[in-house]
């Protein structure tokens, strides 16, 4: 992944809004502020983010160290560094994989404890973009009871072990998008789940949890 979107953001003639403390992601002693949508901000340390992540690694300590907005000023806010993030990187994926390295959620064994959905498909998105492996398996891993090709094993799952589908059927649509981002077979399965649906769910789709749209591609339908 490239650098940052604020050289993008500054060109375009892009003015930023005062930004949005999250309540729970907001240390007094970070060094970095990661922005989701032009708003929401989180106060954390580069040193957790490039522990986890080979991308944040790469812009806090590769020979091109993000250090400056388009215009070469750094952005600060409060002292620390602000990094302006892709705007389809959502506040509320970005919230899901910074709980996770902080060790503020933990998340279950593998068709143990319930989780929605809405949760690890944020953490897929964010983990596969910004390359932090170790989450990223832990996280397609909890998807396997849901969209194993082995139907032999899926059909003894019981349903505690499979991810409910928080926001109803319609989520298949959302499912489908999150698994073709990794090659692991998931794809027939989710392709199988959005055939369930009526034909103008499929053509006019649907939102995620935090009402982010979710549709298909003209290819896919």
């Amino acid at each position: 992944m490239s650098a940052p979107y604020a050289a993008q953001q500054r060109q375009s003639g892009y003015m930023p809004q005062p930004l949005r403390r999250d309540p729970d992601l907001w240390f007094f002693d970070g060094n970095v502020v990661l922005v989701a949508q032009g708003i929401v901000a989180f106060r954390v340390h580069k040193g957790v983010l490039a522990h986890h992540s080979d991308v944040f690694r790469s812009w806090f300590t590769g020979p091109v160290a993000v250090m400056a907005a388009g215009n070469g000023i750094t952005e600060l806010c409060e002292g620390a560094q602000v990094v302006r993030l892709r705007f389809n990187d959502t506040a509320h994926d970005i919230k899901q994989a910074l709980l996770m390295m902080y060790g503020l959620r933990q998340l279950p064994v593998k068709g143990a404890a319930r989780v929605t959905f809405s949760v690890v498909a944020g953490l897929c998105r964010f983990a596969l973009a910004y390359r932090m492996k170790a989450l990223a398996d832990a996280s397609l891993n909890l998807l396997d009871p849901t969209f194993s090709t082995d139907l032999e094993e899926r059909d003894t799952l019981s349903d505690e072990s499979r991810l409910p589908f928080d926001l109803g059927d319609k989520q298949a649509i959302e499912a489908y998008n999150v698994v073709k981002l990794s090659d692991n077979g998931y794809i027939f399965m989710a392709v199988y789940l959005c055939a369930q649906l009526p034909v103008e769910v499929l053509h006019t789709g649907t939102r995620r949890v935090d009402g982010t749209p979710e549709v298909l591609s003209e290819p896919d339908l």
